[in-house]
C-alpha cells in the first residue's frame, strides 16, 4: 500500500517522512486560519452587518502595505526561521488578547474592525511565511513534485480547522475561538520545533538577485512590457479582474448567510462550509487538478474558474437564495483556491524570464490589492444605492469579460509560451539566418583561424559553427582537422560537438563516436596514396539530423574523397537522403576516384529514394 502512494504521488523512500513533517506543519497553521477567519466573520457581520464589509476590501492594502516593510526587514535581519518563532509567539498572544479583549470591548466597532484585520492579515502572511521557510528545505526539482502533497495538507487543515469550529459551536463562544487559536498555534510550535531538529536546510543557490526597481521605474517597465506583450497585459487583466468578482462573490454569499443569524449560528454554519471546502480543495489538488491541466491544457484550464463565476453569478440574478450563495461559496473557496492559483503560476512560465518576477511583483503588490479596493469602494456603494440583483448583473458581466481574456489567453498562451522558450534556453527552430546577422567579418576571420589552427577541442566547434552558417571554408577545416589528428591525441567530441564528429579509431580496436559504433577501417581499403594518419580516421558527421550536409563534405581531391565517401557509407541513414546518395555515386563513378572505393560503384541506383 506504501509503495503505491510513493509511486502514485512520485515520492522517493527517503521523502516521505520529510513531506509528512512539512504538511503537518502546513496543517496545523491553515487550521489555526481557518477558525480565525470563520470566528471574525461570524463576529463581524453579526456585529456590524454586511455593510460594513467593502470597508475591509478598501483598507485591507493598506494594512498589507504596513506589514510587508517590517516582514522583509524582519527576514533580512533575523532569518526565516527566527521570524517564524517571532510569529508563533504573536499568533499566541493576539489569540489571548482577543479572546479576553472580547469580554469587554466585543460590541465595539474598532474592535470588530480589528479581529477581521487580524485575521485576514494572518491568512496571507502565513502563506507566505510558511512557503518561504520550506524553500529553504526543497530544491527546485523536488518542490515540483512534492509541493502538492504538502499544500494538501493544508487543505485538510482548513478542513479540520472548520469541522473543529463546528464541533465546537454552542459549547464556545464566538469570541472565544481566538482562544483555540491560540492553543493550535501552541499546539504547532512543537511541531516546528521537530521539523527544524530533524531536517537541515538545503544549500541555497546565492545568486546575485535581480536589482530591485523603484516604483515608478517598475510602472514605466510594466507598461512597456504590457505594449509589447499583449499575453502580459492579459495575464494582469485576468489576475485584477477574478480577483474583484472574488470579492463581490464573497460579498454576496456572506450577505446571504449572515440572513437571521447571530454569531455563534454563523459561526457554527461557517465552520461546517470551511470544512467541506477544505475536503474539496484537498480532492482536487491531489486528484484532478494535474489530470485537468493534462487533459485540457494549462489555456483551456484558464477558462474553468470564469465559467464557474458566470455560473454563480447567474444563479444569484435568477435565484438570490441561499443555494446561489452554497454555489458561489465553493466557487471561490474551492476552485479558485485550488485550480486558478496553480494555473496562474503556469501561465507566468509562459513570460519570458526577465518580465517575469517584476510582472509578478507588480499584480501582487499592485494590482490584486487596487482591485480589491476599487470593488470595495464599489460594493460600499452599492450597500445602500443598488439592489443585490443589480449588482449580481453587474458581476454576471464583468465575468464575461474575464471569460473573453481568458479566451485569449488560451489563443495566445502556446505562441507565449514558444517565444518565451525561444528566447531564453531552448530554440526549436534553429534560425541560422539569425546566426549570419549577428556575426560580423571579424567573427567569420576569427572562426576560421580557431578551425584551422586553434586548440583541438576548439576547432571541432569552430568547424561545426562553419558547417552551421555554410562557410566556404567549411570543408577545408573539416579535412585539415581530420588529416592533422594523432593516434595519441584523440578528440572526444560526442558532448561537444554532436553535429561533426572526428575521432581516432586504432586499427584492431572498435570504438564508440557521438554514440554511434565506429567501424574499423582497415588501411587497405582506403586508397592507396592516402596519408597513413586519415587512413585510421573515420567522420561520424553523418548522424541522424545532419545527413543531408554529407554533399558538402566531398571534396575534389580523389584520395580525400576517399575518407569521406567511405565515412559517409558507413553511416546509418545515408540511404533515406537523396541528395547524399547521389552525392556518393558520382564520386564513386568518378575515373579519378581510387580503387579502394570502387566497392561503392556497386551500390544500385535503386537505393537511392527519388
Amino acid at each position: 500500500m506504501l509503495i503505491q502512494f510513493r509511486r502514485l504521488f512520485q515520492v522517493l523512500p527517503d521523502e516521505g517522512n520529510k513531506v509528512l513533517w512539512f504538511a503537518l506543519l502546513a496543517g496545523m497553521l491553515q487550521a489555526g486560519v481557518a477558525i480565525g477567519m470563520v470566528a471574525a466573520d461570524s463576529l463581524f457581520l453579526a456585529g456590524l452587518g454586511i455593510e460594513m464589509l467593502p470597508l475591509v476590501f478598501i483598507f485591507m492594502p493598506l494594512v498589507m502595505a504596513v506589514y510587508a516593510p517590517i516582514y522583509s526587514l524582519l527576514i533580512g535581519k533575523l532569518g526565516t526561521r527566527a521570524v517564524f518563532r517571532v510569529t508563533l509567539t504573536m499568533l499566541v498572544i493576539g489569540g489571548l488578547a482577543i479572546g479576553i479583549g472580547g469580554d469587554y470591548f466585543g460590541a465595539a466597532p474598532w474592535f470588530l474592525f480589528a479581529i477581521k484585520f487580524y485575521a485576514g492579515l494572518w491568512f496571507i502572511a502565513l502563506y507566505s511565511l510558511f512557503w518561504n521557510f520550506t524553500d529553504d528545505y526543497f530544491s527546485i526539482l523536488d518542490g515540483k513534485r512534492l509541493y502538492g502533497l504538502i499544500a494538501a495538507g493544508s487543505s485538510a487543515g482548513a478542513m479540520l480547522g472548520g469541522g473543529l469550529v463546528t464541533g465546537l459551536s454552542g459549547i464556545v463562544p464566538a469570541s472565544k475561538l481566538f482562544l483555540v487559536w491560540s492553543v493550535v498555534a501552541i499546539i504547532t510550535f512543537p511541531v516546528f520545533l521537530i521539523v527544524l531538529r530533524r531536517f537541515r536546510p538545503i544549500a541555497t543557490d546565492d545568486a546575485q538577485s535581480d536589482e530591485a526597481m523603484s516604483l515608478p521605474r517598475l510602472v514605466r517597465f510594466i507598461f512597456a512590457t504590457f505594449q509589447s506583450s499583449p499575453f502580459a497585459l492579459a495575464v494582469a487583466v485576468i489576475c485584477f479582474v477574478m480577483v474583484s468578482l472574488t470579492s463581490g462573490l464573497e460579498f454576496l454569499t456572506l450577505g446571504v448567510f449572515s440572513l437571521g443569524r447571530n454569531a455563534d449560528g454563523l459561526a457554527s454554519l461557517l465552520g461546517g462550509l470551511y470544512a467541506v471546502a477544505g475536503a474539496l480543495t484537498l480532492i482536487i489538488n491531489l486528484f484532478f487538478f494535474n489530470r485537468i491541466v493534462g487533459r485540457i491544457g494549462v489555456g483551456s484550464t484558464a477558462l474553468v474558474v470564469p465559467l464557474a463565476y458566470l455560473g454563480a453569478f447567474v444563479f444569484f440574478y435568477l435565484f438570490h437564495g441561499f443555494a446561489a450563495a452554497l454555489v458561489a461559496f465553493y466557487a471561490y473557496q474551492s476552485l479558485f483556491v485550488a485550480i486558478e492559483f496553480n494555473n496562474i503560476n503556469l501561465l507566468y512560465n509562459a513570460l519570458p524570464a526577465g518580465v517575469k518576477r517584476q510582472l509578478r511583483t507588480f499584480i501582487e503588490a499592485m494590482a490584486e490589492p487596487a482591485a480589491s479596493a476599487s470593488t470595495g469602494l464599489l460594493l460600499y456603494y452599492s450597500a445602500t444605492h443598488v439592489d443585490p440583483d443589480n449588482l449580481a448583473l453587474t458581476g454576471l458581466l464583468v465575468a464575461c469579460l474575464a471569460l473573453a481574456i481568458a479566451a485569449f489567453i488560451r489563443q495566445n498562451y502556446v505562441r507565449a509560451l514558444a517565444i518565451n522558450l525561444r528566447g531564453d534556453w531552448l530554440d526549436f527552430a534553429n534560425p541560422e539566418a539569425a546566426w549570419r546577422r549577428q556575426l560580423t567579418a571579424a567573427d567569420f576571420t576569427l572562426l576560421r583561424n580557431t578551425a584551422f589552427s586553434g586548440a583541438r577541442d576548439q576547432q571541432l566547434l569552430a568547424v561545426e559553427l562553419l558547417w552551421r552558417l555554410q562557410d566556404s571554408a567549411a570543408r577545408a577545416a573539416l579535412l585539415n582537422f581530420l588529416s592533422t589528428a594523432n593516434s595519441k591525441k584523440r578528440t572526444a567530441c560526442a558532448t561537444r560537438s554532436p553535429g561533426y564528429c572526428a575521432r581516432a579509431i586504432p586499427r584492431r580496436s572498435p570504438r564508440r563516436c557521438c554514440g554511434w559504433r565506429a567501424i574499423r577501417v582497415r588501411r587497405s581499403r582506403m586508397c592507396s596514396t592516402n596519408s597513413p594518419r586519415v587512413a585510421r580516421f573515420r567522420c561520424a558527421a553523418c548522424r541522424r539530423g545532419d545527413v543531408p550536409s554529407i554533399p558538402r563534405i566531398l571534396p575534389r581531391s580523389p584520395w580525400r574523397a576517399g575518407t569521406a565517401v567511405v565515412s559517409a557509407k558507413s553511416c546509418w541513414r545515408w540511404t533515406r537522403s537523396a541528395a547524399c546518395c547521389r552525392a556518393i555515386t558520382n564520386r564513386a563513378a568518378m575515373p579519378s576516384a581510387p580503387s579502394a572505393i570502387a566497392r561503392i560503384r556497386r551500390t544500385p541506383a535503386s537505393c537511392c529514394p527519388s
